[in-house]
């Protein structure tokens, strides 16, 4: 039974791995926005004390605010861009704004990413104990 779903999933891509794969790619960008906080390093190398933890602080609260900003910005782009990946696959048309489509079911979205988080994490924390351990 899982054969003739590979076989059928497998047919259902034939012909379409570009388009898919731009469209994963487009998705992507937004991803590639992560806050590299050595630069105050460079900016506190002649500064006083006082600077130095003020720019600390300054830091991590940017870095925990731009985690959450994208991670909820993330959450309705990925609903829509598995949306996209099944009209393709149906071969059905898609519009530019079917890549805004997440909005609409923000709740849900969000819901889902962060469930698809949390058994990531959990999956994650469950293979690395083991391996620690032996």
């Amino acid at each position: 039974m899982i054969s003739n779903w590979k076989k059928t999933g497998k047919l259902s891509i034939v012909g379409k791995l570009g388009i898919l794969f731009v469209i994963g790619l487009i998705f992507y960008i937004p991803n590639v926005f992560n806050v590299d906080l050595s630069a105050f390093d460079i900016l506190t190398e002649d500064a006083g004390q006082d600077i130095k933890n003020i720019l600390s602080v300054l830091g991590i609260v940017t870095s925990i605010f731009l985690f959450f900003l994208t991670t909820f910005l993330r959450a309705p782009f990925y609903y829509s861009q598995h949306y996209i990946y099944l009209r393709v696959v149906r071969e059905e048309k898609f519009q530019i704004k079917d890549a805004f489509i997440g909005f609409s079911f923000y709740k849900q979205a969000l819901k889902l990413y962060i469930l698809m988080f949390l058994y990531i994490f959990i999956g994650f924390i469950l293979f690395v104990i083991p391996g620690i351990i032996l």
